[in-house]
């Protein structure tokens, strides 16, 4: 039904500054429904503890999410390395990107890097908006794990502690550095680093074990 809806508005729909009124609610209430209708579905799996984890290429998985946002002004790194998470790491950005158009609005620039690293265990990732920055007791609550429903001002968070949940469920970890009423907000991911020698010296082994068999 929301294909369908998109489709109509697409088709019907008057360049974005001739847009009515009632064409710029419907397309904002079909993407709240979408958005709505993507957590619930990545909260369903988190909680069923479905963590099948593997290697992921970080660049195309944050491309693909960052086309969902065509009027935020997104840049992304030239990196290439590769994470350990699973399916649901994308609802990481997704959730990143439409927190910083809910609340930063269009235009509002974005930018995605991972600095230069030592070949480790960990890879991080910066994530990095030009908004007004977020209120200090959600950054508190977020920061300690404790964002499950809301933050301690009552405000609805739900997406937040979503992204700390599957950042949590890689095995990873993210904290925000802000200030409330200043300008940018910054995300730091810390994400498993997944070595490819890692996959070959197991599939020896197992070939060693099936031979001595």
């Amino acid at each position: 039904m929301i294909m369908v809806e998109t489709g109509c508005l697409e088709i019907d729909g008057n360049p974005e500054e001739e847009q009515s009124l009632w064409e710029r609610r419907m397309r904002n209430l079909i993407g709240n429904v979408k958005h709505l209708i993507e957590n619930t579905e990545a909260m369903r799996r988190s909680d069923e503890n479905c963590h099948d984890l593997k290697p992921v290429e970080l660049r195309p998985l944050i491309c693909r999410e960052a086309e969902n946002y065509p009027n935020l002004d997104i840049t992304i790194g030239d990196f290439g390395c590769m994470v350990v998470a699973d399916d649901l790491l994308g609802s990481v950005f997704y959730n990143l990107f439409n927190n910083v158009k809910k609340h930063c609005g269009a235009g509002t620039e974005v930018r995605i890097s991972v600095p230069e690293y030592e070949e480790g265990s960990e890879i991080s990732v910066f994530f990095e908006d030009s908004g007004p920055g977020i209120p200090n007791d959600i950054t508190e609550d977020f920061n300690v794990g404790d964002l499950a429903e809301n933050g301690s001002s009552g405000k609805k968070s739900h997406g937040m502690g979503l992204i700390w949940s599957l950042i949590d469920n890689c095995g990873g970890q993210i904290m925000i550095l802000t200030n409330e009423g200043r300008t940018g907000t910054k995300y730091i991911m810390s994400l498993k680093n997944h070595f490819p020698y890692e996959e070959s010296l197991l599939l020896s082994e197992k070939s060693v074990c099936l031979k001595n068999r």
